[in-house]
């Protein structure tokens, strides 16, 4: 067993979010298959709101991370967001990444992935440098394209969720794709 993990914190989706972004991805698919574009669809299991990726970490960090998830998530209540589209990154004329993305009006998702960065800083993780957006990634390109017909026909309206907890995330990278292991989940203060 190795001592690094690839690691990350992340919000898993509402149930209601979780089933409309998982509808919308389906029309995509169906326009996806007479593109030239390859994309690589997120399966939904994997679907979630990422707040830090930290990457590749001793195990012996893990307590220290946990403790970290735990004490921020007990200082919110649940977070409550809406979907309000999708779009590609960098933008859906030339995207590699396909995402919905999410409004939180309080800005309470921001400020959680803004204090799980700055209490990992101290490990060597470097701080982003851009602005935090909250999205869930529902697809990735290897070349950019445009997905501008994807997005029309996605019909992802405007759907509420309460996110009720964060989680740290293993991630193992396989032939077949991405498999995540949630190895703690941290209840928000207000959540029952």
């Amino acid at each position: 067993m190795t001592d690094q993990l690839r690691l990350f914190f992340a919000m898993p989706l509402p149930p209601v979010a979780l089933s409309a972004l998982c509808a919308a991805q389906e029309r995509m698919k169906r326009r996806a298959i007479r593109s030239r574009l390859s994309p690589h669809w997120t399966r939904p299991e994997n679907l979630h709101v990422t707040l830090k990726f930290l990457g590749s970490m001793d195990r012996a960090v893990l307590p220290e991370l946990v403790a970290l998830l735990e004490t921020e998530a007990r200082g919110l209540d649940p977070i409550e967001t809406r979907t309000t589209g999708m779009t590609g990154f960098s933008s859906p004329k030339r995207a590699r990444v396909v995402v919905a993305t999410l409004e939180d009006a309080r800005g309470l998702v921001a400020r959680l992935a803004r204090n799980l960065e700055q209490g990992v800083e101290r490990h060597g993780i470097a701080l982003e440098t851009r602005p935090f957006r909250t999205h869930v990634t529902v697809a990735r390109l290897r070349m950019p394209g445009d997905i501008s017909e994807w997005i029309d026909h996605a019909a992802l309206g405007s759907t509420s969720g309460l996110f009720e907890e964060a989680r740290l995330y293993s991630s193992e990278l396989k032939p077949t794709g991405a498999v995540y292991r949630c190895l703690a989940a941290a209840r928000f203060g207000g959540a029952s």
